[in-house]
């Protein structure tokens, strides 16, 4: 799904992501921050809210998400600080993260 619209999500034989709607086969090239924060909504059940719009930050550096960014970054009302990156270009949620796994991580790994 993208916010509402039931899509197709698929891969073409050069790695580019695609997401065509499945009501009437329209391809769709641009998700903005509306639609990315309805779909957090619809995969949650819980309200969210558009925090920003990224190339990257510090959870979401690997080149593997080059074909999708850039991201919205989208903070879930759950009381787990939950926050999704869903990708601008085909609206699938690319990452998602926890305050703890944050907190822990920026301790670690990421420093």
């Amino acid at each position: 799904m993208a916010g509402n619209l039931p899509v197709y999500r698929m891969i073409d034989g050069k790695g580019r992501p695609h997401t065509v709607s499945a009501t009437d086969g329209r391809v769709i090239d641009h998700v903005d921050a509306g639609i990315a924060r309805a779909t957090a909504q619809q995969v949650t059940g819980k309200p969210a809210r558009r925090m920003e719009t990224i190339e990257r930050d510090q959870w979401t550096v690997p080149n593997g998400l080059n074909a999708w960014r850039p991201l919205h970054r989208i903070a879930v009302d759950d009381g787990r600080g939950t926050e999704l990156y869903v990708s601008a270009k085909i609206g699938e949620i690319m990452r998602h993260t926890h305050r703890a796994e944050r907190f822990w991580n920026w301790l670690g790994s990421v420093q």
